[in-house]
């Protein structure tokens, strides 16, 4: 089995006007969010083998925040390509994930997150009708390798959102 954990980075600022859309940080509410985002996935045993992070700053930020509450070492690779990607350059790159890795989380962006969930999902699945900064969609893939993942064959195993949980 190979999990795939997709995950949208927390709520970013708009506050400062004429910075370029990659070096926008996190706000206060991505912040907390991000922090709260860690402590769930670890209350829920939910800790990848490998992280991919796109290189935007909020992405970093949403990283940096959630990792100190997994309380584990996770390998990790911050990658441009990830940035703003399309749902094939995000299939692509779970496809050429490490084959020792058995789960593997993105952090990354809308729309491309949002429609991956959507390729990806089993055709009678619950797929999200948005998926909102911050949020976490686990997909289970009845998989030997990262190759075998295929279109319509994920199970949307949890949702979760971070803005419904209580701390």
């Amino acid at each position: 089995m190979k999990r795939v954990y997709l995950m949208r980075h927390a709520k970013s600022s708009w506050s400062e006007e004429g910075m370029k859309d990659h070096d926008r940080p996190l706000n206060k509410r991505g912040k907390d969010a991000a922090k709260r985002m860690g402590a769930e996935l670890k209350f829920r045993d939910y800790l990848p083998d490998m992280i991919l992070c796109s290189t935007a700053k909020r992405t970093r930020e949403t990283l940096a925040l959630m990792t100190p509450e997994f309380g584990i070492d996770i390998a990790m690779s911050m990658e441009a390509e990830l940035y703003h990607a399309s749902p094939d350059v995000l299939l692509d790159r779970i496809r050429d994930a490490d084959a020792g890795a058995n789960s593997l989380m993105l952090i990354a962006h809308n729309p491309g997150l949002a429609e991956l969930i959507d390729i990806l999902a089993k055709r009678d699945a619950a797929a999200p009708d948005k998926f909102p900064a911050g949020a976490l969609a686990v997909i289970d893939f009845d998989a030997e390798t990262w190759r075998a993942v295929k279109p319509h064959a994920g199970d949307v195993v949890d949702l979760i959102f971070p803005k419904l949980l209580v701390i």
